[in-house]
C-alpha cells in the first residue's frame, strides 16, 4: 500500500472580517486542518493537506460545509448549525404554498390576481424546485452528487 499526501484548495469570495474570524474559529473548533494559504483582504484561500493510502483517509479532518447552486458554484456555509439542508427547505416551502392553495384559496388567487412580483417569484421558485429537488432527493438516497446538464 502506498501513502499518498494530497492537498486541497478552498477559495472563498467576497468575505468580510467578521465571516473571516467566524469561519476561522469555527474550522479550528471542529479540528479541521485547514490553514490560511493567502489573504488577499475579503478573498482567502484554505489549504488542507491530508495522508491517504490507496482512496482511504488516514486523518479524519473537518471539511468545510458547502452547497452549489444550479450552475455548480460552491458556496460556503458561514453557520452550519443553523443551516436546513435544501431539500427540507424546497420540501417545507412546497408544503406551504399546498396549505395556502388548498385552504385559503381566496387569498391565494386574490395575490395571484394582484401581485406580479409574487407571480413571478412563485413562477420561479417553482421552475427552480422543478428542476433541483428529484437531484437533491436523489442526492439524499444514494449519498453520491449528481449533477443537472441541459
Amino acid at each position: 500500500m502506498q501513502k499518498v499526501v494530497s492537498e486541497c484548495l478552498v477559495f472563498l469570495d467576497g468575505v468580510t472580517a467578521e465571516q473571516k474570524t467566524h469561519l476561522l474559529s469555527l474550522y479550528e473548533s471542529k479540528g479541521s486542518k485547514l490553514t490560511v494559504a493567502s489573504d488577499f483582504g475579503s478573498n482567502i484561500v484554505l489549504k488542507c493537506t491530508y495522508e491517504e493510502i490507496t482512496g482511504m483517509q488516514l486523518e479524519p479532518s473537518y471539511f468545510p460545509d458547502m452547497v452549489d447552486d444550479l450552475n455548480g458554484r460552491l458556496f460556503c456555509i458561514l453557520a452550519p448549525e443553523a443551516y436546513i439542508n435544501e431539500a427540507a427547505a424546497f420540501l417545507v416551502l412546497l408544503f406551504c404554498l399546498g396549505m395556502l392553495a388548498r385552504y385559503y384559496p381566496d387569498l391565494w388567487m386574490k395575490a395571484l390576481q394582484v401581485s406580479v412580483p409574487f407571480v413571478e417569484f412563485v413562477g420561479s421558485l417553482l421552475n427552480t424546485i422543478e428542476r433541483k429537488f428529484p437531484n437533491l432527493i436523489l442526492d439524499q438516497i444514494t449519498d453520491v452528487k449528481h449533477f443537472m446538464h441541459t
